[in-house]
């Protein structure tokens, strides 16, 4: 695989005159590579971003077949690109291409792409620390013919912006609606997966929380309605008696990243864990009782947002202001990220220019 670099380097830091929020302030560049049938992979194209033509008959746009990813560079004390586990990224979207019958990119080749975009369009990215690089890898079927079947021919994306708050509501914590009338993922679906279709089929239960007065929905399980799963593109964190407790992963669950480093950093620090089935009832009653301090919400995105309320059949059960759990667990991953805390996990990659040119 080559990368042929069709555009200047970016040179302007973004995101200085307003702030960038969360999904609007792109880098000029992005990342193109085409599967084609009987051929595999092709090279790869760093190009000015714009508009794609693609066939309104396209598998991608009719049934679905579409998967993508969610990461972020960090521009540490030094003033140097980091990467955020890029391979765990990687294994992710392999995992999901796996499950949506499409040709994954090679782990080693995606984790190249993504550092050699990092470091061409990294002057994007000022030195502001409440800033990051966030990166969108997709990749979509553009077969043109109609029929339910995988595509043969697939289009690989990888698109940057600039990024700060994704929730914005400064100390105040989350409001959730725990939805009991539709589901996100069910046992043999595609929950699992990160494809289009599940965050599509999120978005009437999200519309309606919103109306309700609620920043997020948090899930229960298909079956029972009864154990809580995870937020609308992030995952449920509880502190329990002491113990940080959060669902296990399965086939309705998504594996996040930021999961499962503060699975690990916790266990370093020493705060006893559990994966376990999780009832709402033993979370709620515990708010009722004191037994449950502190309820968060984790994902690349937001990082770790600490819920301050939960609304279930019309009752609010609020939670205590202060969420030391989280907030130290926070602390010392967003400190890994820009360099103040020591990267003992080896988890950050520097961004650095490629061999693939």
């Amino acid at each position: 695989m080559q990368l042929h670099i069709l555009t200047d380097p970016a040179t302007t830091p973004l995101g200085l005159d307003v702030d960038p929020g969360f999904g609007e302030c792109f880098t000029p560049g992005m990342i193109l590579r085409d599967y084609e049938p009987g051929l595999g992979w092709q090279d790869a194209r760093l190009v000015p971003r714009a508009p794609l033509s693609i066939d309104p008959a396209a598998v991608a746009l009719h049934y679905g077949q579409s998967i993508f990813e969610g990461m972020k560079a960090y521009r540490d004390t030094r003033g140097e690109l980091v990467l955020f586990r890029p391979e765990a990224n990687a294994e992710r979207m392999t995992l999901s291409a796996e499950r949506m019958a499409m040709p994954p990119i090679p782990v080693a080749e995606f984790t190249e792409l993504v550092k050699a975009f990092v470091a061409h369009q990294g002057a994007c990215l000022s030195d502001d620390p409440s800033h990051a690089l966030y990166l969108r890898p997709i990749t979509f079927g553009t077969d043109g013919v109609l029929g339910v079947h995988p595509s043969k021919a697939y289009t690989f994306v990888l698109l940057g912006m600039i990024v700060s708050s994704y929730f914005k509501k400064g100390s105040k914590g989350l409001r959730l609606r725990v939805e009991d009338q539709y589901v996100r993922a069910v046992k043999g679906g595609t929950g699992a997966a990160k494809t289009a279709g599940n965050y599509a089929a999120s978005l009437l239960a999200q519309r309606k929380a919103v109306e309700a007065g609620c920043d997020q929905v948090l899930w229960l399980d298909a079956q029972h309605r009864e154990y809580i799963e995870e937020l609308g593109g992030m995952n449920c964190f509880t502190v329990l008696d002491g113990t940080l407790v959060t669902p296990p992963l399965g086939d309705t669950i998504l594996a996040g990243i930021t999961r499962d480093t503060l699975l690990a950093l916790a266990r370093h620090l020493g705060i006893p864990t559990e994966e376990r089935p999780l009832p709402l009832s033993e979370v709620l009653d515990g708010i009722s009782s004191g037994r449950t301090t502190e309820v968060f919400a984790t994902g690349t995105a937001a990082v770790i947002s600490s819920v301050a309320e939960l609304v279930w059949k019309g009752e609010t059960f609020r939670l205590p202001d202060a969420q030391p759990i989280a907030t130290m667990l926070k602390a010392k991953l967003t400190g890994i990220q820009k360099g103040t805390e020591p990267d003992t996990m080896h988890w950050l990659t520097h961004a650095q220019p490629t061999a693939l040119v």
